[in-house]
């Protein structure tokens, strides 16, 4: 019997946009902006794991995410990867918000540290990255996740690696 007929079996569907292609015709500034502000779609991995930009500056990016059960570990509480994807991806447009426009650029190293857990019951969450190292090949971000109500959920630390500014 296939996994998705299975009895208590549960299902979500995801729908996502070529991001590249909007990318290739809108400025740095001008694409972040509007990923913000929902102008223009979000990449896959956002949808995918319920999280969301909703501020961006220079050397800063705020995203939220939405606990749910399909984050959910064998112990009922979000994996840790999905706190980990939320603090690469402030780290990561942080990062990203200071480079050159079409720069590319990779995570090489993220460092995360679990300080309470999270359950559909947490509420939404927030995680802020700022950047705190520039360098010509290397720029490092710090982001920390907070609960609704202020508490320290995560924190982080991820080094990018520029790589060129060809697309």
């Amino acid at each position: 019997m296939p996994e998705s007929t299975k009895p208590g079996i549960r299902s979500r569907t995801v729908h996502w946009a070529d991001v590249q292609e909007i990318v290739a015709h809108a400025t740095k500034e001008d694409y972040l902006q509007g990923w913000a502000e929902g102008r223009y779609p979000a990449p896959p991995i956002c949808d995918s794991m319920g999280i969301r930009l909703i501020e961006v500056g220079q050397g800063r990016a705020v995203f939220t995410g939405t606990p749910a059960e399909y984050h959910y570990n064998p112990m009922g509480t979000v994996h840790g990867g999905m706190l980990s994807t939320l603090i690469d991806s402030a780290c990561g447009i942080a990062c990203m918000s200071l480079l050159p426009h079409g720069t590319r650029w990779t995570t090489v190293n993220l460092n995360v540290s679990f300080f309470k857990m999270v359950t559909e019951a947490t509420g939404i969450i927030r995680c802020e990255g700022v950047a705190v190292h520039q360098g010509r090949k290397i720029v490092v971000a710090d982001a920390t996740i907070l609960s609704p109500d202020g508490e320290q959920i995560a924190s982080g630390r991820a080094t990018c690696l520029v790589l060129d500014s060809s697309r």
